[in-house]
């Protein structure tokens, strides 16, 4: 499978569109378009962001290995949660802030 196929995959799978993954990455659509197509491979910044996005690690996009899954982190939980949230009210991701308050 080709790093193409993988965000293909991953994007039908979480049931967005190639618009929402391009407002997420900061990038067009024909530019989404173009890597699902394999006529282009996304830069490595775009395939750091589209890995936080879906929630996998880069790694498994470039070569399929691992299981695909993301270490939980804050950090990363924070950013797919800011995604989802964009996704959900069509607020631009730079422009959601999240206020985390943790209480023992």
């Amino acid at each position: 499978m080709t790093v193409a196929q993988r965000i293909t995959e991953i994007r039908q799978a979480r049931g967005w569109s190639m618009t929402e993954v391009a407002n997420l990455t900061g990038v067009t659509t024909s530019a989404v378009s173009n890597w699902e197509a394999g006529n282009s491979i996304p830069r490595q910044e775009s395939l750091e962001k589209i890995a936080r996005i879906f929630g996998v690690t880069k790694a498994f996009l470039e070569t399929g290995e691992g299981s695909g899954e993301a270490p939980q982190d804050v950090l990363g939980i924070l950013s797919r949660a800011k995604s989802q949230l964009s996704l959900a009210t069509g607020v631009a991701v730079d422009q959601i802030v999240l206020d985390l308050r943790i209480s023992a």
